[in-house]
């Protein structure tokens, strides 16, 4: 067990990392292709939190030839 200290220390270091960012708009794709990139990506966001989940999408999302915002 961590404790409260180590509890808010990541929480903390998760809400810097997310900053501004917001998860991508995916309404362009395909059903196949949002398959794809949550079959690829979902892990991450439980296990690193939503700035990498958001990240781990734009750059799936960039092989598909479009750009997340």
């Amino acid at each position: 067990s961590y404790g409260p200290a180590e509890y808010y220390k990541c929480i903390k270091t998760q809400m810097n990392q997310l900053g501004s960012s917001q998860k991508p708009d995916m309404s362009k794709l395909t059903s196949e292709q949002r398959n794809a990139i949550e079959s690829n990506c979902g892990w991450k966001n439980n296990s690193y939190g939503p700035a990498e989940y958001y990240k781990c999408i734009k750059t799936q999302m960039n092989q598909f030839g479009y750009k997340g915002n």
